[in-house]
């Protein structure tokens, strides 16, 4: 016991010590940008769908939810420079599985995830971002990054877009431009402006994995496989992290009215978390892995997603398959999902009945009820 104490202690003083040197790699790298940027600020000059080939986007985040929310801008990139290919700074070896399909995409730099473990490779990725390759145009995804920031203002780029630029809220937009897929979208296109690029009347790109046409069959393969049956499939995600998470009696007293309801024209099949546990014990046909792609065509293969806010939600989005998205807090516009007819949720207490109405209204709409499995 004497010996099991001890353990525990040092690794209690390992995290504390891990945390106080994170939180000052953090105050060094801000104190770094706001040093350097007065003498580098945004520019914007001579770009054009031709002269631009080489562009560096940077979301230094390992989170799965953070790294799909940035594919929106991606592809808008794509569309305004068609003849450039893209370079990610990434945190994380998420990416080279996110982007995998996305030919536009050349090059990952990417960060370790755990920094002072792998302080080398930490060291020599900034390297790489100083004295890599020369950029038409660096864009950061997110102004709230140090990181983001300070490897724009790094990077050899002949312009940059820190992500902060003022953008004017109008109209049904209000609220569409807080949104964490669309906000660096609406903000690079304000960048845009000022070079007489005006993409106002576009539509915002979707968030999207791009899996192939091999992928959404073996999806749709192995959700048939699993259901036994050729009938439509109801998703449900039960897990999410912290306080983000509803009880177990909520979400069993919810699967109980959805079996009520539709159990007998509809599978009903919950994911699993890598965690491979389960807020209703296990009581539907369940589905565990750990390969993402694997994991998003069997979500493409459903006729519906129900989901709380986490990074699972999230790769359902960047699928086919509509989404409802379940949030207990006041995040819900910077988070929902969008396109596919996929709806957000504020439901701090779980609220089965207007989870209940959302998914009346998407499985009653007749393009939806085309999809096959």
């Amino acid at each position: 016991m004497l010996v099991l104490r001890q353990i525990a202690q040092n690794m209690s003083k390992t995290k504390k010590f891990l945390k106080r040197t994170d939180s000052f790699r953090r105050g060094l790298t801000k104190r770094i940008v706001r040093a350097l940027e007065p003498a580098k600020s945004d520019s914007c000059e001579n770009l054009n769908a031709d002269n631009v080939r080489n562009v560096l986007v940077c979301r230094p985040n390992h989170r799965l939810g953070n790294q799909l929310l940035i594919t929106p801008l991606v592809r808008e990139i794509e569309q305004v420079f068609p003849n450039a290919k893209i370079d990610l700074f990434l945190k994380g070896n998420l990416g080279l599985e996110l982007f995998k399909e996305y030919s536009v995409v050349d090059k990952m730099i990417l960060l370790p995830k755990k920094h002072f473990k792998q302080l080398g490779q930490y060291l020599y990725t900034w390297i790489k971002i100083r004295s890599g390759k020369k950029y038409d145009l660096v864009v950061n995804v997110d102004e709230g990054s140090s990181s983001g920031r300070l490897a724009t203002l790094v990077a050899r780029g002949k312009n940059s877009c820190s992500g902060d630029l003022d953008f004017v809220e109008s109209g049904n937009d209000k609220f569409d431009k807080f949104h964490f897929a669309k906000k660096p979208v609406y903000t690079f296109r304000e960048f845009l402006v000022e070079n007489g690029i005006d993409r106002s009347d576009e539509s915002v790109p979707k968030m999207d994995l791009k899996l192939s046409e091999k992928e959404i069959e073996i999806g749709k393969a192995k959700l048939r496989e699993l259901n036994g049956n050729d009938k439509p499939t109801i998703g449900i995600y039960t897990f999410a992290t912290s306080n983000k998470c509803y009880s177990p009696e909520a979400w069993t007293a919810f699967y109980n009215q959805l079996v009520d309801q539709y159990g007998t024209s509809f599978n009903i099949v919950e994911i699993l978390p890598i965690e491979n546990v389960s807020q209703i014990n296990f009581k539907a046909t369940s589905f565990y892995g750990k390969d993402l792609r694997e994991l998003a065509a069997i979500m493409n293969a459903m006729q519906v997603y129900i989901s709380g806010d986490c990074g699972m939600m999230h790769l359902a989005s960047a699928t086919d398959v509509p989404v409802i998205g379940l949030f207990k807090f006041l995040n819900i516009d910077k988070y929902k999902p969008y396109g596919n007819g996929s709806v957000g949720i504020f439901t701090p207490e779980f609220d089965s009945d207007k989870i209940l109405q959302s998914l009346d209204v998407i499985l009653g709409n007749s393009w939806i009820g085309s999809r096959s499995v």
